[in-house]
């Protein structure tokens, strides 16, 4: 695990560079791809893999035509608003297969986000557990060499034995928001930070910003519930105008 993605890694057999010799492959959009890495979208040219299933609902990848012995796979696995698209997922994992059978030595999934890769969360008081690192789990065991990814949590990835994470500074983080949110022209007067774990990164967002912030009380009281309260004051002042909620991790915008 590493912040930010080691020049050794990248240098080897030309990974990450465009060349005829590396197949990039899409499952779903990949237009997110090119800023991400640095490259314009004229750059790399994407393969898109089709994606259907059997009448028995067994998915069918359809490569058109035969891969590269090295090859880049991207997917994302969130919608906009937040929720998991495991069908992207699982179609995305079916296509490495599919790969690997063809001919494919060496994959590489550079992927936007793992869903649901953080700490289990079971309830106190009960058996029933949130199986939240499933999809790292998932990851670890398909054909995939190498998971590439990005995330706020410097300890994020202990699950992955094979990734090479790219986790911005928060410092940069907070810079990054706070230029978005002056380009957009929004007034902001108080960061929120939904919970404890996002306190971090709201408070140095704040700082950026020359305003105040909040953070927030969470208590789950199940495995999908949790009660959020408000700071006194603000419980007895009312609401906030021109709140920026700050979160430190993509799950499912349950928060």
């Amino acid at each position: 695990m590493n912040r930010g993605v080691p020049r050794d890694f990248l240098e080897e057999d030309s990974l990450f560079f465009p060349g005829t010799d590396i197949s990039w492959v899409s499952v779903g959009d990949s237009r997110w791809v090119g800023p991400a890495i640095g490259f314009s979208p004229e750059d790399l040219s994407f393969r898109p893999v089709t994606v259907g299933s059997y009448p028995d609902r067994e998915p069918r990848i359809d490569l058109r035509v035969p891969p590269a012995r090295r090859v880049i796979l991207t997917g994302k696995f969130h919608t906009l608003d937040g929720q998991v698209d495991t069908g992207c997922l699982f179609a995305f994992l079916a296509a490495a297969c599919a790969l690997r059978q063809h001919g494919a030595e060496h994959i590489v999934a550079l992927v936007a986000e793992i869903p649901y890769a953080r700490q289990d969360r079971p309830t106190a008081g009960t058996r029933e557990l949130a199986a939240a690192g499933w999809a790292a789990q998932l990851f670890d065991g398909s054909d995939i060499d190498v998971v590439v990814t990005w995330h706020t949590k410097s300890d994020f990835g202990h699950r992955l034995r094979r990734t090479a994470l790219v986790a911005p500074p928060e410092s940069a983080l907070a810079e990054a928001i706070a230029a978005a949110v002056k380009a957009g022209s929004v007034v902001v007067g108080t960061v929120v930070a939904p919970d404890r774990g996002a306190a971090s990164l709201a408070r140095a967002v704040a700082q950026t910003l020359g305003c105040r912030e909040l953070v927030l009380d969470k208590e789950r009281t199940g495995p999908s519930e949790a009660h959020v309260s408000a700071a006194p004051d603000l419980a007895r002042n009312g609401s906030v105008e021109g709140c920026l909620i700050v979160d430190d991790m993509v799950v499912s915008g349950g928060t």
